[in-house]
């Protein structure tokens, strides 16, 4: 499995290295880095999405080097993703990103959540593949002492229409049950930074 991780980030903190803060994507030597914005309050963030694309561990410290002592780092709950047949080399949208609170007291539900999705893998393989999406990942964070989800996902630019029924997984009952514990009365816009290359 390619080592992904997260951060999150205040805008009004400053980095050791501004680049990151600067450049919305950086691909260099095979690692992927994605910038979101969001809000929370009067306070404006950015989410970093980053993965190594053929290495099986991530060198923490390059990143970490990118961020000072503001910056909160988000736990992988769930990395979810097909790599074969039409997926594995086909064209891709712009990356998706989400920022969900969670209902205060319902913390629990998260790891109970992200446990049953590992338990039913293959069924939440098939049930992304049914949606168009390559990969989809999961990462929780706190700030203010309110519990959050950050979302990544990668959609084929071009979804094949299929004719065929999508099958009812147990695997999507569990996520529609886990969407009680969203807290709706806030919501979040994220929104990827628009593309560009660079180097760090």
């Amino acid at each position: 499995m390619h080592s992904t991780r997260a951060f999150v980030i205040p805008e009004s903190v400053k980095t050791h290295q501004p680049a990151p803060l600067l450049t919305p994507m950086v691909k260099e030597k095979d690692v992927l880095i994605e910038r979101f914005r969001f809000g929370i309050g009067t306070q404006l963030y950015s989410a970093y999405y980053v993965r190594e694309l053929n290495k099986t561990s991530l060198n923490t410290d390059k990143f970490a080097s990118f961020f000072d002592a503001n910056a909160f780092e988000c736990h992988l709950q769930a990395d979810i993703y097909q790599d074969s047949g039409d997926f594995s080399h086909a064209e891709l949208a712009p990356p998706i990103g989400a920022v969900i609170k969670i209902k205060k007291g319902r913390d629990i539900d998260i790891e109970q959540w992200a446990a049953k999705l590992l338990e039913l893998e293959a069924e939440a393989r098939e049930s992304i593949a049914q949606e168009g999406i390559r990969r989809e990942c999961w990462f929780s964070f706190s700030i203010a002492g309110s519990r959050f989800l950050f979302g990544y996902m990668e959609k084929l630019a071009f979804n094949r229409i299929s004719n065929e029924t999508p099958r009812e997984l147990a695997v999507d009952r569990i996520h529609k049950d886990f969407k009680q514990s969203w807290d709706r009365d806030q919501r979040i816009e994220c929104c990827r930074v628009s593309a560009a290359m660079s180097t760090i």
